[in-house]
């Protein structure tokens, strides 16, 4: 990639980071970290943000006060438009309005996504940079259950307000950070999202939802993170293949014991808390967040059941 098209490729990708650092600023005034939201207040040359440069990964990702966007994705790219059906259909997406949220996409989807519309260098970096400026906002990552996190905060973000986003990131994680929405409720989930790391979370929950409920995240993190690590992350797959070959890797990851802890969680804590008003958080819409989580986790927790 020359010089010339990386320069092109960051004064706009520029404009729609300091577009969504706006947005994410107003929408999470009042989670962002103060100094945080001093320096992302600081910024003058968002261009100064963005880092193109081989890095062995076609991931993107956050490194102190930057983005770094593989460049190797271009050449991989410039190899795919020479099998025929590159770009057959440039309007493609991986979702509707309705599905950006839930579906079922997975990584390998994703692959079929770039080839089927084409994309350009600029467009799959696009694609994936709101998920990155959440990061850099002080959404925390690298773990597998606070990337799903990342991801859910991402696609709502992307819902209100029209932003591109795959809507493939974190298939498998993000599945479970929304259960865990629909028990915590959104505005705890948020808080949980800024948080610097476990301990802060922990104590989050617990300010909640009592020891049960910062137990039933310790659980989820560690078991999700073991899954995470020992059959996917640890892997690198360079090359023209890397991708697929990292998207299989990916589809091996089983959280089935995470859905059970959900399930156990839903069975002997949330009905004693539903029974039990003196230990029922203040919130008006408890009640129904309560019921949701049961039926929700009820119907994941049986499917999981019957794919073993």
């Amino acid at each position: 990639m020359s010089k010339l098209n990386i320069n092109e490729i960051k004064n706009s990708l520029a404009l729609d980071l300091q577009l969504y650092i706006e947005i994410i600023k107003d929408e999470y005034k009042n989670f962002i970290p103060k100094e945080r939201l001093e320096f992302l207040n600081s910024i003058k040359d968002f261009k100064d943000i963005i880092i193109i440069k081989n890095m062995g990964t076609i991931s993107m990702f956050v490194r102190g006060n930057n983005i770094y966007f593989p460049a190797s994705a271009n050449k991989i790219i410039n190899q795919m438009k020479f099998i025929p059906g590159f770009g057959i259909n440039k309007h493609h997406k991986c979702f509707t309005k309705d599905t950006l949220i839930i579906n079922d996409n997975t990584f390998i989807d994703y692959i079929k996504h770039v080839f089927i519309a084409g994309l350009s260098t600029k467009q799959f970096y696009l694609e994936t940079l709101l998920h990155e400026t959440m990061h850099f906002c002080g959404v925390g990552g690298s773990g597998a259950l606070r990337e799903g996190i990342a991801e859910l905060k991402t696609r709502e973000l992307a819902y209100k307000y029209n932003f591109t986003t795959s809507g493939c990131g974190y298939p498998k994680e993000i599945k479970i950070a929304i259960e865990l929405q629909n028990i915590f409720g959104q505005t705890l989930m948020n808080k949980i999202a800024f948080a610097k790391n476990d301990y802060e979370i922990t104590n989050i929950i617990r300010d909640n939802f009592g020891p049960s409920g910062a137990n039933l995240y310790i659980k989820i993190s560690r078991l999700m993170e073991k899954e995470f690590q020992d059959k996917y992350y640890k892997y690198k797959f360079p090359g023209i293949t890397g991708p697929l070959k990292k998207a299989k890797k990916y589809n091996q990851l089983d959280y089935s014991e995470v859905y059970t802890v959900l399930y156990n969680y839903r069975q002997n804590d949330l009905e004693v808390m539903v029974k039990d008003n003196e230990k029922l958080p203040t919130n008006k819409d408890y009640l129904l967040k309560v019921k949701e989580a049961l039926l929700s986790v009820d119907e994941d927790y049986q499917i999981n059941q019957k794919k073993k």
